[in-house]
């Protein structure tokens, strides 16, 4: 599963060499500083090499069914944009995975 990083910040380049990621160096930005959202996603579609994109912020940790949810939304609107929310937890130990599912039921969340 190739992944990307957009950064310009010093030492991202040696960090992705570092762990076998694609570094893409030119990032957007406006007169503020402001990096453009717009240009990740146009070079991200101009990139890929799969059908199927997925946009994520780097601390996000997803649970082991994205997958088959992903394979089931394709299947019923191959042309489809699937969101999701995020739920904040203090830490990425698998273990937690039951007792985060408990937490997200409980909620109401599917």
């Amino acid at each position: 599963m190739p992944k990307s990083f957009y950064l310009d910040d010093q030492g991202a380049a040696g960090g992705c060499a570092e762990f076998g990621l694609r570094h893409e160096p030119h990032v957007e930005r406006n007169e503020s500083g402001l990096k453009f959202i717009d240009y990740y996603f146009d070079r991200a579609q101009e990139i890929a090499r799969h059908d199927t994109l997925c946009y994520a912020n780097c601390d996000i940790i997803f649970l082991p069914d994205l997958l088959r949810a992903t394979e089931t939304i394709q299947t019923a609107r191959p042309r489809s944009l699937m969101a999701g929310r995020r739920w904040d937890t203090m830490s990425a130990n698998p273990s937690i995975l039951p007792t985060l599912r408990g937490l997200i039921a409980f909620d109401g969340l599917p």
